[in-house]
């Protein structure tokens, strides 16, 4: 990067303690977000993508992309999440992981103490700040640009399943603006119904068609942002009318496009 990095917003940092059996259910935001893990294996639904994170391990998330994260160690996890706003990481074209060398984790370390500086306590197990020093925010730029600038991303462990979690996405993708059906999905990936189905139940925590509802609404987002109007999503999209897209819209983000516009 020509310019040094810098983080328009440090929004929110959360230290969790996550027992064994941990699952989140997944969602997409506006704002980027860094996961790191100190402790325990994490895995990762990410976009099309199932991802195995394992200790000391550095995460970055891109905006409007779907995660949901689950323990898979046998013992508990202590992982450390940034919500966080800048304009110097470009959109990855695959995910963004790093391993930790020894002193990028000191310097980790360094900014969490800082963080739980301004943390207040939630549900007895986790710790967030909203409000942060000036240090902070510059130690975690500090690692950012020492990350993206000086380190090669990390290889990762792919699931078993992920194959046809990535054959089922990228033909969603590719399919954005039609209607598809799970028996048409599962032949494109060379599976039946139930297979499918139990893969999609077990990594996005949705059925199959429900996830295609969200990518829809995830597409619809980033259209909204581009400046096409609603009617114009409407039918790039494949939806039956501008309410019955406004209709899913709300359902998924609880606001209507116009109000999704105007916020934006």
């Amino acid at each position: 990067m020509s310019n040094p990095l810098s983080i328009n917003q440090l929004l929110r940092y959360f230290r969790h303690y996550h027992q064994k059996d941990y699952s989140f259910g997944g969602h997409s935001h506006t704002y980027r977000e860094i996961t790191i893990v100190l402790k325990g294996r994490f895995e990762v639904t990410y976009d099309d993508t199932i991802i195995t994170l394992k200790e000391n391990t550095l995460m970055i998330y891109d905006e409007d992309v779907f995660h949901r994260n689950r323990i898979i160690s046998s013992e508990d996890a202590v992982v450390l999440v940034y919500h966080f706003k800048t304009d110097d990481i470009p959109p990855g074209e695959k995910a963004r992981i790093y391993e930790l060398s020894e002193s990028n984790l000191n310097l980790v370390n360094i900014i969490a103490e800082e963080s739980d500086k301004n943390a207040a306590k939630l549900e007895g197990s986790s710790f967030m700040a909203e409000s942060f020093n000036y240090q902070t925010k510059k130690l975690l730029e500090i690692l950012l640009i020492r990350l993206i600038e000086k380190e090669p991303f990390a290889d990762f462990q792919h699931h078993p399943e992920s194959e046809i979690f990535n054959s089922a996405v990228s033909y969603m993708k590719d399919n954005i603006s039609s209607n598809l059906s799970i028996a048409e999905i599962a032949k494109h990936c060379q599976t039946n119904d139930t297979n499918l189905k139990n893969i999609f139940r077990k990594h996005t925590g949705n059925g199959v068609i429900a996830h295609f509802s969200h990518m829809k609404i995830a597409a619809a987002k980033k259209l909204i942002k581009e400046g096409f109007s609603i009617g114009e999503i409407s039918d790039i999209l494949g939806y039956s009318s501008q309410g019955y897209l406004t209709l899913c819209f709300k359902k998924e983000t609880g606001m209507t496009p116009l109000e999704y516009k105007k916020e934006r």
